[in-house]
């Protein structure tokens, strides 16, 4: 989720001009679509996923 709130900090930056490829244009339109949809898990989720793999091995 940190890299979304990354994006969402550039986007929401309106004093700069961002210039992003259309790749990029591109993922950010999939992440989003993702997002509405529910597709994503919270970093505290992804912590506690990532607790329960180093506790395993």
């Amino acid at each position: 989720m940190a890299f979304l709130e990354v994006i969402k900090t550039i986007l929401d930056n309106k004093s700069q001009i961002l210039h992003l490829t259309s790749e990029q244009r591109e993922e950010i339109k999939q992440l989003q679509e993702q997002i509405n949809q529910g597709i994503f898990i919270t970093q505290d989720q992804l912590d506690e996923e990532f607790e329960k793999w180093a506790n395993e091995n």
